[in-house]
């Protein structure tokens, strides 16, 4: 875990909380691989439709795709990376703290056709890190309410995207899919949560 040294004189202030920030329950993505400037010049051309179909329809690395619907959507809260602690392995067995895990996405698709499982399949590919641990996959979490939830007008990192096989319980229950795979550990440090000036689940 880095930190600035010398410290600053004094602790930064926290400011005030005027608004909430809720992602509420998430039932949809959109996927792009990972680009050096974000997709839109401005909230507002992220707002706007015409700029989604644009990249929609592209051909090339800029192109977006997006999810059928999910449910039981659930992203863990990260946990510290310590070592050490209550023993001699550490001054006055204080634990060492390092900084914060990836933090662990997971979806269920219910009743989804092989087709589209076999297409999502091919994100898993796309979403293992380089060498260098570079994110080449990135993420526009869509709410219930059509809301875009985004990190500074770009996707969100992930890695190792996946996707389980079928599984069924039989008898009046439904097929399910999970999918998951991992943020960093400051996913969120960047976040908005706009909302758009069309229908997501409508209007694609």
């Amino acid at each position: 875990m880095l930190q600035s040294c010398p410290p600053a004189p004094a602790l930064t202030p926290i400011s005030a909380v005027n608004c909430a920030q809720i992602f509420d329950q998430i039932v949809m993505a959109f996927f792009q691989r990972t680009q050096s400037a974000a997709p839109f010049a401005n909230e507002a051309a992220l707002k706007t439709l015409s700029n989604w179909d644009t990249l929609i329809a592209a051909a090339d690395s800029t192109k977006i795709i997006y999810t059928p619907a999910f449910s039981s959507a659930n992203i863990a809260e990260s946990e510290a990376l310590t070592q050490g602690g209550n023993d001699n392995t550490t001054f006055n067995g204080i634990p060492e703290y390092y900084g914060e895990g990836f933090a662990p996405f997971v979806g269920v698709f219910k009743n989804l056709p092989s087709t589209q499982k076999v297409q999502l399949s091919a994100l898993s590919a796309e979403s293992i890190a380089s060498a260098t641990g570079v994110a080449r996959l990135s993420v526009f979490l869509v709410n219930r309410h059509g809301q875009i939830i985004h990190n500074n007008l770009k996707g969100i990192p992930c890695y190792n995207f996946r996707i389980s096989s079928t599984g069924t319980q039989g008898l009046n229950s439904a097929n399910t899919n999970t999918i998951g795979f991992v943020l960093p550990p400051n996913w969120d440090d960047s976040i908005t949560v706009s909302t758009p000036d069309f229908d997501p689940f409508t209007d694609l």
